[in-house]
C-alpha cells in the first residue's frame, strides 16, 4: 500500500492541513466582524468574497481526495485521471491570492504613491492569475495524469509569478516603511513593528509558493505540489486577517484607540489604510513669540494631541 503515499497520501494530508487553516480563518473572521463593525462596506465585501472563494476551494480539495480514494477506488483507469476539483481549487485559491495581493498593493500605493512599482507588482499578480487559468483549462481539456506535461509551461508561469509577486510586495512594503523617518521614538517603534509584521505575513505565502514551485520542478508528476496548492488560499486569507485584525493590537500599544481629523474631515496626519501617524506642532517656550527660533532646544517640541514633549502620537493602525 506504500505505493499510494504520493498519489493519495499527500493530498489527504494536504486537505487536513487546509482544514486546520480554515478553522483559523473562521476564528479570525469572527474577530474581524466583532471588532470592526463600522469598517467600510468595500472592505467587508473583500473579506466575504475571499472567504467564499476559499470555502469553494476547500470543497474542491475534499472532492479531489474523495474521488480516487472512495468513488473510483479499485478502478485503475479512472483513478489515473484528473476531474473537476483540480481546476476548481486552482482557480479559487488563485483568486483569493489576487484579492489579497491587490489589497496589499493598494496599501503600498497609499503610502508611497509610487505608480511605477505598483504597476510592476500588479503585472506579476495578473501574470500569475493568467497562468493559473491556463493550467485549469489545460487540465480540463487533458484530464489524464500522463498528459500533465501539457500544462508545464503555464504551471511554471503561474508558480514563478505568484512567488515573485508575494516576495516583491513584501519587499516593497518593507522598503517603504524603512524610509519613514519620523524623528520620534514612539512613532519609529510602531513603524518597526509594522516591518516585522510585514516580514511575517509576506514570508508565509512566499515560502509555500516557493516550496510548491520547487517540488513541481523536481517532480512534476507528483501530488506533493497539489497538496501545497491546497494551503495557498487559506494562507492568503490569514494574511489578510492578520493585517486587518492587528490594528486593534497596535492601537493598544500606541496608547490610544482614537484618531483625529480637522473640521473638514481630513485626518491630521499620514494614513496608509490602517496606519495613521499624526503630525505634531512646534511651539516656542516663549508665549509672546509665534515662530520658534532656529536652533531651539528639542524639548520644546510638543505633541498637539497629548501635550507631551519629544513624542508623537500614532493611532488607528
Amino acid at each position: 500500500m506504500g505505493i499510494y503515499d504520493d498519489p493519495f497520501g499527500s493530498i489527504l494530508i494536504g486537505s487536513w492541513l487546509a482544514s486546520i487553516l480554515a478553522g483559523l480563518v473562521l476564528n479570525q473572521a469572527y474577530r474581524y466582524f466583532a471588532m470592526y463593525p463600522t469598517d467600510p462596506i468595500t472592505r467587508k465585501a473583500i473579506v466575504v468574497c475571499s472567504m467564499l472563494l476559499c470555502g469553494a476551494a476547500l470543497i474542491a480539495d475534499y472532492a479531489n481526495v474523495y474521488l480516487p480514494t472512495v468513488t473510483f477506488w479499485g478502478n485503475t483507469e479512472r483513478v489515473q485521471k484528473q476531474y473537476w476539483p483540480v481546476p476548481m481549487y486552482v482557480t479559487m485559491n488563485t483568486c483569493v491570492g489576487v484579492i489579497v495581493n491587490s489589497y496589499l498593493i493598494h496599501r503600498f500605493y497609499t503610502l508611497s504613491k509610487n505608480i511605477v512599482i505598483c504597476v510592476v507588482l500588479s503585472a506579476f499578480v495578473i501574470l500569475g492569475f493568467a497562468g493559473s487559468i491556463l493550467v485549469a483549462i489545460t487540465i480540463q481539456m487533458f484530464s489524464a495524469f500522463s498528459a500533465r506535461d501539457k500544462a508545464e509551461i503555464s504551471a511554471l508561469i503561474w508558480l514563478i509569478s505568484t512567488a515573485t509577486a508575494d516576495i516583491s510586495i513584501a519587499v516593497a512594503l518593507i522598503w517603504k516603511l524603512r524610509t519613514l523617518k519620523t524623528g520620534f521614538k514612539g512613532t519609529q517603534s510602531l513603524i518597526n513593528r509594522l516591518i516585522i509584521q510585514t516580514v511575517q505575513t509576506g514570508s508565509t505565502t512566499s515560502v509555500v509558493s516557493i516550496v510548491t514551485l520547487v517540488s513541481y520542478i523536481i517532480k512534476n508528476d507528483s501530488n506533493v505540489p497539489t497538496a501545497c496548492c491546497y494551503l495557498i488560499g487559506p494562507l492568503y486569507l490569514l494574511t489578510l486577517f492578520y493585517n486587518l485584525n492587528l490594528r486593534q493590537h497596535n492601537l493598544s500599544l500606541s496608547g490610544s484607540g482614537r484618531s483625529t481629523s480637522d473640521g473638514n474631515g481630513i485626518n491630521d496626519g499620514m494614513r496608509m489604510d490602517g496606519i495613521h501617524i499624526h503630525r505634531v506642532t512646534v511651539e516656542a517656550a516663549d508665549p509672546t513669540r509665534s515662530v520658534p527660533q532656529a536652533g531651539y532646544n528639542n524639548s520644546s517640541i510638543k505633541d498637539a494631541e497629548t501635550g507631551s514633549y519629544g513624542g508623537a502620537k500614532v493611532t488607528d493602525f
